[in-house]
Order: C-alpha cells, then sequence, then structure tokens
C-alpha cells in the first residue's frame, strides 16, 4: 500500500492473510494506492472488493495487467473502507480489511491578536496545525471599502507566511510585516489568515478589521504628497484633480522646491496622471509620489533605509 506523496509515510508491505473477517483492521491515509502484483498464475488470480464488515465480495472482479517480465498488477485507489479479497485458482490466498482514514482538514488561528506595534509594524502571531504536515500558509489582505469598478486583484493582495519546520504538523510563529509603505497603508482592510495541506484542502480564520498602519511625515510637501496619492489610490477617478495639485506644487521652485530632483520628480508625476488611461497606468505615479515624500522627509536617509529594507527581505527568504 503507498500513501499519497504528501503524507510521508512509507510504503506498507502485506502478508498474505486468512478470511478471517474478525482480523485487524489496516489503517491507512485516504487515497492510497493498494498494487497487487503476481509473478506467476495471474491467469487464475482474481481479486475482489467489498464491505469491511462482510466476506460476500463485490461480484466484480478487478482485472489484473501485464507489466512485462511474466508479472501482473492489480490496482485499487482507496477512498473508502472495504475488504480485499485475492483468490488463486478458487482458493483465497489473501485477505485484507482496509481503513481508509480521511485526511483532516488543516488549521489555521490568531493566538494573540493582530496588533499594531510602536514601529507601525503589524504582529502577525499564529498557530498551525494538520495531520501530515501544512505545506503552504498566507495572509490576505482585502479593501473593507473597494474603489468603484475595482478590479478582483486591485481589491486583495497577500503574503506568504512562515511555516514552522517541516512536516509542519503542529507549532507557531511569529512576523512582524511593515506595509506602512503599500499603497493602502491608512486605510480600512480585513486580514485572513489561510494554511493548505498536501491534499489542497484550505482553512481560514474569520477576517480580522483594521486599519493599516501609515507613516506619519513632518514636512509639509512630503504629506502633500501623500495626500495626493491617497486620493488617487482610494478613487482613481480622482486622478485629475491629483494632477492639478502635482502642477501646483511644482510653481517657483527656486522657492519651494531647490532640490531639482524633486523638483522633476513633481513634473514627471504630474504627466503620469495627466496622461494615466487606466489604474495599471497610476502604478508608476503612485510608486512616484511615495518615493518622492520619502526624499523629502528624510533625503539621502531614505535611500540608505529604503536598501536596508530589501537586505532584511533578503535575509528573511
Amino acid at each position: 500500500i503507498k500513501p499519497p506523496a504528501y503524507t510521508g509515510e512509507e510504503i506498507r508491505t502485506l502478508a498474505l492473510g486468512s478470511s478471517d473477517v474478525r482480523g485487524p483492521v489496516i489503517s491507512v491515509p485516504e487515497k492510497s494506492e493498494l498494487t497487487v502484483r503476481i509473478h506467476q498464475g495471474a491467469g487464475s488470480a482474481e481479486l475482489r472488493t467489498g464491505p469491511i464488515g462482510s466476506t460476500v465480495p463485490d461480484p466484480q472482479a478487478i482485472r489484473f495487467q501485464d507489466v512485462g517480465n511474466g508479472a501482473s498488477e492489480a490496482r485499487i485507489v482507496l477512498t473508502r473502507d472495504m475488504s480485499v479479497r485475492l483468490t488463486m485458482s478458487g482458493q483465497t490466498a489473501g485477505f485484507w480489511k482496509v481503513r481508509a482514514v480521511p485526511d483532516a482538514k488543516p488549521e489555521i488561528a490568531f493566538r494573540t491578536p493582530l496588533a499594531v506595534m510602536q514601529s507601525q509594524t503589524l504582529r502577525f502571531h499564529y498557530g498551525l496545525k494538520d495531520d501530515h504536515g501544512v505545506v503552504a500558509a498566507l495572509a490576505k489582505i482585502r479593501l473593507v471599502t473597494p474603489p468603484l469598478n475595482a478590479k478582483a486583484e486591485d481589491a486583495e493582495f497577500s503574503f506568504d507566511l512562515p511555516l514552522p519546520p517541516k512536516p509542519a504538523r503542529n507549532g507557531e510563529s511569529t512576523v512582524f510585516k511593515d506595509l506602512t509603505a503599500h499603497r493602502w497603508a491608512g486605510q480600512q482592510v480585513l486580514v485572513t489568515l489561510e494554511a493548505k495541506d498536501g491534499a489542497g484542502q484550505i482553512a481560514r480564520t474569520p477576517p480580522v478589521k483594521i486599519k493599516l498602519p501609515e507613516r506619519m511625515f513632518q514636512q509639509p510637501l512630503a504629506r502633500a504628497l501623500i495626500e495626493q496619492r491617497k486620493l488617487i489610490v482610494a478613487e482613481p477617478r480622482f486622478r485629475p484633480k491629483a494632477a492639478e495639485a502635482l502642477d501646483a506644487f511644482s510653481v517657483a521652485p527656486e522657492i519651494f522646491t531647490p532640490d531639482a530632483a524633486i523638483y522633476l520628480g513633481l513634473r514627471v508625476a504630474h504627466f503620469r496622471l495627466e496622461y494615466a488611461r487606466d489604474g495599471d497606468d497610476l502604478r508608476p505615479a503612485e510608486e512616484l509620489l511615495w518615493n518622492l515624500a520619502m526624499k523629502v522627509e528624510d533625503g539621502a536617509v531614505a535611500d540608505a533605509q529604503a536598501e536596508l529594507r530589501r537586505i532584511q527581505q533578503e535575509l528573511a527568504k
């Protein structure tokens, strides 16, 4: 009997047995494959299944197939409890009672409430459980109030969650996630955790409503740029209004934006919004507005922080 590969269980070899219905029951994972191989006399062999508590077999036999070198095989996928009888020339050569144990659905739950830390990161403290092991876990975040006519992919995003050591049958983890740079920062969202097992079954936590943490900017121009970014993220139809605001921000650069890089960035962002046709065209403008705000707020420190975050992400991987 060969269990499904994701269970990690070894192949079991069965001994030939009598037709005693009171004999032991063999428990194996559901969808295991029972293979009976005969090296001689396959023409007189029959393999029949039946209810687990009965010696009366099903009327239809399972056919043996030639596999070469004088051997023949019959295979059964164990999707239910059953008895299996092998006869050779009318005599019982093997009789087994097999229980197909269903794969339990995985479990995932918050161990402590989802929390916003002082650093404005989100803390995820969760537990996982599965009979054969969880193979994937993720956090899904979707907007409470998506923009009008928003695509499905624009109303939800997700990221992978670390698993306990393999086979990940039971354990818990804590993850700190910085989402202050995300385009939804400052908006109300619903957070759901998902766990998936090797059989493809998925478990979900009830959604948790929370306001995504956002960075507080001190420089007036940085705050204004973030306000325009939030405006077009929440309602893309306000794109012309945001473009007009960016045009105003670039008035008299020698007084208000003496940094040439900031001024040129404002002009690029203005024209990107001016000529954007859909949400996909707005993405580069949104990212540019965030980078400009960080540059105004932190100067060269912003570049160093971005590089540090990149290195931290690589380290985490």
